[in-house]
């Protein structure tokens, strides 16, 4: 069973308009849920370069549908093997001064080829059985979990719980009353455990790491009005009793 935990990490600043009249405070809290990994992702590059485009892109359309029919071959559990990218462009001359010229030199067509399963501990056969030509190499490994979206709340529930810790905090070292959220921003990213690298001899393989965790960060921004303890007088400030 999968373990996940929060790890928490909150920064705060402050923006206060005179404390006479009241102001606001603004915080931001960063929670962070991680987890371990159960679904890998390897993407596969490929490149082909002809003098003609419909050339090119018939090339790498066959080339792609090989690859796509070697990973299928290998029956991954859980797998989906799909298509990222698929474009030709053409590539220019330059003169002697580096600049491009109206010149083509040839077309150029691309694709990414993302091979999707459970089986972590099967990268070195899904790369071995993609690279069938010269052409693919490997753009990158990416680990996730299958309960991203789980993760997202959780990291969002303890960031917005942290960044009203911190205001309350602040608040009561200021001398002011806390208020109401005058203004409330979310930022979330997913941060999954991996990397990419150019390998293009299938032979020569190294080895491969599955990470212990990979997470997903969640960031809130908070803005609180506040109200000043502080009361004017004709005769002077004094500090409200509440």
């Amino acid at each position: 069973m999968n373990r996940w935990f929060v790890h928490l990490a909150v920064v705060c600043c402050v923006a206060c308009t005179s404390l006479a009249v009241g102001g606001t405070l603004t915080v931001e809290g960063r929670g962070v849920a991680v987890t371990e990994p159960d679904i890998i992702e390897v993407t596969l590059a490929v490149t082909e370069r002809r003098s003609e485009p419909g050339e090119a892109f018939a090339t790498l359309d066959e080339v792609v549908a090989e690859v796509i029919e070697e990973l299928e071959d290998l029956d991954l559990d859980g797998a989906r093997i799909f298509t990222d990218s698929f474009s030709v462009d053409a590539i220019y001359k330059r003169d002697e001064h580096g600049n491009w010229t109206p010149t083509v030199l040839a077309y150029e067509g691309t694709a990414s080829v993302v091979a999707r399963t459970t089986e972590l501990t099967r990268v070195r056969a899904i790369i071995k059985a993609g690279m069938t030509e010269k052409s693919v190499r490997l753009q990158s490994i990416q680990y996730s979990s299958s309960r991203q979206d789980e993760l997202k709340l959780e990291a969002i529930r303890r960031a917005s719980t942290h960044a009203k810790v911190q205001a309350e905090t602040l608040a009561d070292a200021m001398g002011v009353t806390l208020g109401g959220v005058e203004e409330l921003s979310l930022n979330e990213s997913r941060h999954r455990g991996g990397g990419g690298g150019s390998i293009f001899d299938k032979d020569n393989l190294g080895e491969f790491h599955t990470p212990r965790l990979v997470s997903v960060t969640a960031t809130v921004n908070a803005q609180y009005t506040t109200r000043s303890n502080v009361r004017l007088s004709e005769t002077g400030a004094s500090r409200n009793p509440d």
